[in-house]
């Protein structure tokens, strides 16, 4: 017997990585309770555009590589950033198996509001 469409939507079980990654999409800043550092923290980066004359003067991919490029906006797609234990921003964090099979997300709060 084959399922049918009801029997395959999914369901959201908060505290697992699908609600995280739900959570991480809607906006919200996520965290696991079994992590060590105090205030660390997952979250959507991304998702906007640079104009080439507001790009960074350094790095690999600097306003002049751009230019060289045609390219006119940069596109920074999204992807999931973390802020660390260390009060440092990771970019393109991510998750381990440990993670994604974790039933201990939970949405974060800031201590200082």
């Amino acid at each position: 017997m084959e399922p049918d469409d009801q029997d395959l939507q999914p369901v959201l079980v908060p505290g697992t990585y699908e609600w995280a990654l739900w959570m991480i999409k809607q906006g919200w800043r996520v965290q696991r309770r079994g992590w060590n550092g105090k205030g660390m923290f997952v979250f959507l980066g991304g998702g906007y555009t640079v104009p080439v004359d507001e790009a960074r003067d350094g790095g690999v991919i600097n306003r002049e590589f751009l230019k060289s490029r045609g390219v006119t906006e940069l596109k920074i797609l999204p992807h999931i950033d973390m802020w660390s234990a260390q009060n440092e921003y990771v970019t393109g964090w991510l998750a381990s198996q440990t993670d994604m099979l974790a039933d201990d997300w939970e949405q974060y709060f800031d201590e200082q509001g």
